[in-house]
Parts: C-alpha cells; structure tokens; sequence
C-alpha cells in the first residue's frame, strides 16, 4: 500500500480540513511504530515522511494489517475534533489491527529464525 493510498481513502471516509501534511504527521506515527517495534529497529534511524516527497512510498505493514494506517490517522481526526465516540471506535479498530500485525510479525520472526536442534 502507498502513503497516497492511505491518504485517499481517510479523505473519502472521514472528510476532515486537516491538510495532507498534518495527515501525514498521524501516519508517521504509526509507520515509525512499525519500523521500531515490528521490525525491531533503532527508533533514531527511522526516516520520516512528507507531502508531497513520499507520496508513492510503500508503506511497511502489509495488507491486511495495513487498514491500521487509516483507523489510526482517523482516530487522530476525532481527538483533534473532540469527537470521543467515533474516536474511541477508531482507536479500538486500530488496536486491535496493530496487535494482529505485531502477531503475524512474531509468528514471521519465529519461523526465519528457527533452526532444528536434534538432542539424540
């Protein structure tokens, strides 16, 4: 998925005036959250992104934990716009996504770094 992508679809579902740029704040969020804790690297190498430079970037997490992208920026909207309900639906939407992914993730890295010991 690109960041046009994710930007796209939170602008047809969730009209808000927040500009791309301020969107694309809430979506590195997620994306450093993404490079430090699912792929295990050092929060200071991560590299954020911006309008329009990264527009056609891939994004780290895969489809379909990718929608996390989207719950989260669209969660970020309501608590600019003190909207608790929709807000706290989102962030639950999110959640739960992002706790899938970090499984799937963990499953991932188990099975690259397995090796077979034989005790006999």
């Amino acid at each position: 998925m690109k960041v046009r992508d994710v930007l796209a679809h939170v602008n047809e579902v969730k009209p808000n005036v927040f500009s791309d740029a301020r969107l694309m704040d809430f979506l590195n969020e997620v994306e450093s959250m993404a490079w430090t804790e699912a792929l295990r690297n050092d929060p200071a190498d991560y590299v954020s992104m911006s309008v329009p430079d990264d527009l056609e970037k891939d994004l780290t997490v895969p489809p379909p934990y990718a929608k996390a992208y989207g719950s989260y920026i669209q969660a970020m909207i309501d608590f600019q716009n003190e909207e608790s309900v929709s807000y706290q639906n989102n962030m639950e939407m999110f959640n739960s996504t992002w706790a899938e992914y970090l499984k799937y993730m963990n499953r991932k890295n188990d099975r690259e770094n397995a090796y077979f010991h034989n005790f006999w």
